[in-house]
């Protein structure tokens, strides 16, 4: 949702049922493209607060801190998690396009699953 006053984008949690918006980042970058894990307990979503848009995760709870899971001298967009939330798979937005994958459960580091000369849908 777009800051009036700032003029950049926040995350918002929306509740269908009772009809409440709930403001999830209040870091005065971009935030956008957020996906839920499978089980709801986290969000990770792409910042631009280091200049490009790295990815960070933060808990749905809106409690705690927000942690940088990939930075990156280019944008990357979370894809999606996988169903036991100890992956990550997130992408490069430049040339190559690399399709990269992140193991939460050990110490992060990105592995390249696929690699293409431009964007795969």
């Amino acid at each position: 949702m777009l800051d009036p006053v700032r003029g950049t984008r926040d995350l918002w949690l929306y509740e269908v049922a009772g009809d409440v918006r709930t403001r999830f980042t209040f870091d005065p970058a971009n935030e956008r493209y957020a996906i839920w894990s499978r089980d709801g307990s986290r969000i990770a979503f792409g910042s631009d607060r280091r200049g490009v848009l790295n990815v960070y995760q933060k808990p749905s709870s809106g409690a705690g801190g927000e942690e940088l899971l990939v930075e990156a001298d280019v944008s990357h967009n979370a894809n999606t998690w996988s169903p036991d939330g100890r992956l990550l798979l997130h992408s490069s937005l430049g040339r190559p396009y690399i399709v990269w994958m992140l193991r939460l459960d050990e110490e992060p580091k990105p592995v390249p699953l696929l690699r293409k000369p431009f964007y795969v849908v």
